[in-house]
């Protein structure tokens, strides 16, 4: 038996839904300290595996699929600055304090532990970059975040 495995990395279209709280607060609140993410669009990683299923060649590898470039969460809301067309700046907060503040704002308490949970996966460097599999795969450099905080 052959097979092929896709690792894909965080999404850039996670944080879609995250620019509601800086569009008002100017404030990305995260407890991902100083970790990276090597955020890929799902574009790109639905491309690469057209590419894997239509292509000879894949038998028996796997591929970690990260975007070309490890963003912090200062340069996260830097892109979301720009498309939110107003300054945002990243506050770091602890996994309590950001549970404390999704709780506070309305959420519900699991929702709001899962959530302070995968920035405790984030700060732990699972998403930074593995490679270059994906952009060889598709062919051409990954989105970029403005891009793909943007995208429709």
């Amino acid at each position: 038996m052959t097979y092929t495995i896709l690792r894909n990395t965080w999404y850039i279209e996670n944080y879609v839904q995250a620019l509601a709280g800086p569009r008002f607060t100017g404030v990305l609140a995260a407890a991902t300290g100083d970790a990276v993410v090597a955020a890929a669009g799902r574009k790109d990683l639905a491309e690469a595996l057209a590419v894997v299923v239509t292509t000879d060649g894949h038998d028996d590898v796997t591929y970690s699929l990260s975007g070309d470039a490890n963003f912090t969460y200062a340069d996260i809301a830097e892109a979301m600055s720009v498309v939110l067309e107003r300054e945002v700046t990243y506050q770091p907060v602890t996994p309590e304090q950001l549970r404390a503040a999704l709780v506070k704002s309305g959420m519900d308490g699991e929702l709001a532990g899962f959530l302070a949970s995968l920035d405790e996966t984030i700060a732990a460097g699972v998403f930074a970059r593995t490679g270059d599999d994906l952009s060889r795969l598709i062919g051409r450099p990954t989105t970029g975040l403005v891009e793909g905080l943007t995208a429709k």
